[in-house]
């Protein structure tokens, strides 16, 4: 009973951490406000204007309150630009929630820090790997699965409350550690017992 609780919290802590790295749409965050300027006059004036739509890494580098005072709401695209100052603005309007990369601003100059989390995820596995599958060879494979998911599960809540790349990251690590084997383990040993209930003097 234990061990079916534990896997299934560990599956449940594994597919979350797919989500977790997701990149939510975002701006830079406008550091002004003027009555009567909506929202989107103030994207107009503030953001410059690409192909793909509003600049999402750019923000216009001009003094907007003396701008707004002189009475103008529409952007010279000679103006000079500058990186996002003051963070980004997310929109959850399709992804209702905060992942960790919305949280910790992983957008970008920082956008390679995501897919750097995934990689120590999959270096992770391949020690992981190699470890319990001693693991298994030494003491067997019952203790193996559980030591794997009990470090997947552990870790899987850890990353709720990581703080920085660095602590995100080292539980990406512990996570791909113990992901493969929290279910190769167990179709070993359900192949073995399936195996065995067919042989003929059983």
């Amino acid at each position: 009973t234990l061990y079916v609780a534990t896997l299934s919290l560990t599956r449940h802590s594994l597919q979350l951490e797919s989500l977790a790295t997701l990149v939510i749409r975002f701006l830079c965050k406008i550091g002004y406000e003027h009555q009567g300027t909506y929202r989107r006059n103030r994207l107009s004036l503030a953001i410059p204007v690409n192909r793909e739509g509003y600049s999402r890494c750019s923000m216009y580098d001009v003094n907007y309150t003396e701008i707004l005072l002189n009475g103008s709401h529409v952007p010279d695209p000679s103006w000079p630009t500058k990186d996002c100052q003051q963070g980004w603005e997310f929109n959850y309007t399709t992804v209702p929630y905060a992942s960790v990369a919305s949280e910790l601003g992983w957008v970008c100059q920082y956008d390679a820090l995501p897919t750097i989390a995934q990689s120590i995820f999959f270096i992770g596995a391949i020690f992981g790997g190699l470890i319990f599958g001693w693991v298994a060879d030494q003491y067997g494979r019952i203790p193996a699965l559980l030591g794997a998911n009990l470090m997947g599960f552990l870790a899987g809540v850890a990353t709720a409350f990581t703080g920085s790349f660095w602590q995100f990251t080292l539980c990406r690590f512990f996570v791909g550690f113990a992901f493969d084997n929290c279910f190769t383990m167990m179709y070993i040993l359900g192949n073995r017992i399936s195996i065995i209930s067919f042989l003929p003097w059983n």
